[in-house]
């Protein structure tokens, strides 16, 4: 059995993810929400909320545009067999797309850094055009690379997070499609 491990950086997303009602989607429009200048206490206290974290529905992982995430695989001595560049785009990428029909206030926090990892065994030499990606569109306004497929197979089970820092935090008003 080969042992592998797989690790996607580079730029990427926390995004959380409020569900909001129609006098709360008012009062954010009120104070221009997604301008960068407004403090989370005011926020939060239209949400009902204390902090960014207080939201059942989260998801993190780099940006899904290939000149932002790198992929990087090591055998199991620690030497670097693979790694993606710029052009790297599967065809078979697993996609969903989330909250586009809600009212939503996302709350972007903007990382940089390793999003995490998978400790992959196969009892062949590891072959990237068998590793694809699971993407997630939030809201119509934020892509981002939320976990990988080894041979049509989901290796999430084999994951783990990394070490992100925040580079800053916008916010998205998201409404429902009104026909």
């Amino acid at each position: 059995m080969k042992k592998y491990k797989i690790s996607v950086s580079g730029k990427g997303s926390e995004t959380f993810v409020f569900p909001i009602n129609e006098e709360q989607k008012q009062k954010l429009k009120e104070i221009d929400v997604e301008k960068s200048d407004i403090d989370f206490d005011k926020i939060g206290s239209i949400l009902n909320v204390e902090y960014l974290s207080d939201t059942e529905i989260s998801y993190i992982g780099a940006y899904s545009d290939p000149e932002l995430y790198h992929i990087e695989v090591e055998n199991e001595n620690g030497a670097i067999i693979w790694e993606s560049d710029t052009k790297f785009y599967p065809e078979d990428n697993v996609e969903e797309y989330l909250h586009n029909d809600e009212d939503v206030l996302l709350v972007e926090d903007y990382q940089k850094g390793t999003f995490f990892t998978y400790e992959l065994e196969l009892e062949e030499e590891f072959n990237f055009a068998l590793l694809n990606l699971i993407t997630k569109e939030i809201a119509e306004r934020v892509e981002i690379v939320f976990g990988l497929t080894y041979n049509g197979n989901d290796i999430e089970i084999f994951k783990d997070f990394g070490d992100t820092w925040s580079k800053g935090i916008s916010y998205y008003l998201c409404e429902k499609y009104q026909e």
